[in-house]
């Protein structure tokens, strides 16, 4: 439920770059595991509630925190194993963990680390614990689980009084808490089995790249350039997209070079099987038979000449 109406305005304690240890003590209890990421909803910092009178369990007049205080949002915290109920009476956040817990929650960060006897649990070797404080609060005073920035004068804060929230401004220094959540795990957290540190390149649409999964993870030499992997991939994805428009454009030229060879291809076989048109404008080529030897004309021979022949009996006149 919590948030300040302008960040510009408010102070906020910079996170220990080293995590201190937090003493140990004995009295806590167990809430149950907490192996994933929890993600508190945005309203969770939105609006923070200034306490009015002395509750008998250790809240100041004019103490201002996020959070329960014994009627806040309970889905802001992992619940584990114990009742929702028992988020409401303040013995159960007096002293607590989560165990197994691996992780903290999105955009919360680890405040802390817990001391061997802490809660009376044996945390050495692998076994070990950490305070997580939300973004831009800071472990408070080695309290067990208390997390805190200052604020000072001037700056506006949306308060919540008798369930109204109202942007109120400052007028007295003073401290803003939220509780944060204790993990004590078996095995330590790096960059290499922390999921919230695993990234997923862009895919390229190269069949043959080999593509990077979601169990990715950033190796911890490599943390010192935290946007190295941004880089790459935008240089695979600019790489990639050049390759993609050089081969659409040579296989557009291909696929119209084969298809003006084989349209020419088929428009030569026509013309060399079909017959002449009848009706086509072009004569007809007609080949002329081949000629006797020319020979000069002669005149033929008069034939012989006939003469009449002599009449061999004289007819003479019958006497009469």
């Amino acid at each position: 439920m919590t948030s300040l109406a302008s960040a510009s305005n408010t102070k906020f304690a910079t996170p220990t770059s080293t995590a201190v240890s937090i003493p140990g003590y004995s009295g806590a209890y167990n809430r149950g595991p907490e192996t994933t990421t929890f993600s508190p909803p945005i309203t969770c910092r939105q609006s923070a509630t200034m306490y009015t009178a002395d509750d008998g369990a250790g809240a100041a007049a004019g103490t201002i925190y996020y959070g329960h205080w014994w009627s806040g949002d309970m889905a802001c915290y992992p619940t584990g194993t114990i009742p929702a109920t028992s988020y409401t009476h303040f013995q159960f956040w007096y002293s607590y963990y989560y165990s197994p817990g691996y992780y903290c929650p999105s955009s919360w960060h680890t405040a802390a680390t817990l001391a061997d006897g802490w809660a009376g649990e044996t945390l050495t070797g692998s076994r070990n614990g950490v305070l997580c404080c939300p973004s831009g609060l800071t472990l408070y005073n080695n309290w067990t689980h208390a997390c805190a920035t200052s604020v000072s004068p001037g700056d506006v804060i949306t308060l919540v009084t008798n369930f109204v929230a109202v942007e109120t401004t400052i007028s007295v220094s003073s401290v803003l808490f939220q509780d944060g959540i204790p993990l004590i795990r078996d095995e330590f957290i790096t960059a290499t089995n922390n999921p919230s540190t695993t990234i997923t390149p862009a895919p390229t649409p190269s069949s043959t790249m080999p593509q990077a999964t979601g169990d990715t993870t950033i190796p911890a030499a490599t943390q010192s350039s935290p946007h190295a992997g941004d880089k790459i991939s935008a240089e695979l994805s600019t790489v990639a997209k050049a390759g993609i428009g050089v081969g659409i454009g040579l296989a557009v030229v291909l696929l119209v070079g084969a298809g003006l060879f084989f349209f020419m291809r088929a428009r030569r076989r026509k013309r060399q099987t079909s017959p002449p048109s009848p009706c086509s404008d072009q004569t007809a080529f007609i080949q002329e038979l081949h000629s006797k030897p020319y020979q000069r004309p002669v005149e033929l021979p008069a034939r012989p000449y006939v003469s009449e022949l002599e009449s061999r009996a004289h007819v003479s006149e019958l006497p009469g």
